[in-house]
């Protein structure tokens, strides 16, 4: 089972292909644990619903999936309230990406998303170039140090 895309992957898909690898409830590879609301690792964005769950991919490697679902019945845990920016929606999701933070880390996109996909992929790319200069600072810094 394809468990969503990986951050890179998203950003270079096409608006079509990733539009149509959107799920629904009956697809959803949490939708047991979203009907249930068990599971969840408590990350849960009020801005757009999305939630992160963790995962084990067919492999057994922990997977964070980033489900785009306004719909899902996942339970927020307090501690959320401390992560003010949603990563989907600020496009900080980018950013983590470019500076490999989320190679374990999955989108998926749902029909029941607040933004579609093309919303989505105009942020993303919108907030590459800040992403990139963000990554090229960072490396400056460590080959000084």
């Amino acid at each position: 089972m394809k468990l969503g895309w990986l951050i890179k992957d998203a950003l270079e898909a096409k608006h079509d292909a990733l539009n149509a690898s959107r799920v629904h409830c009956g697809t959803c590879p949490v939708s047991i644990q979203c009907i249930s609301a068990d599971g969840g690792n408590g990350w849960k964005f009020s801005c757009c619903g999305s939630a992160a769950i963790d995962v084990f991919s067919d492999e057994g490697v922990g997977v964070l999936l980033i489900l785009d679902c306004e719909d899902n019945r996942f339970k927020p845990r307090e501690l959320a309230e401390e992560m003010h920016t949603c990563p989907l929606c600020s496009g900080d999701i980018v950013k983590g990406h470019l500076l490999g933070m989320s190679d374990h880390h999955r989108y998926v996109p749902t029909v029941h998303a607040k933004h579609g996909t093309s919303i989505r992929l105009a942020q993303w790319r919108k907030v590459l170039p800040e992403a990139r200069a963000l990554k090229k600072r960072i490396d400056e810094r460590a080959k000084k140090t």
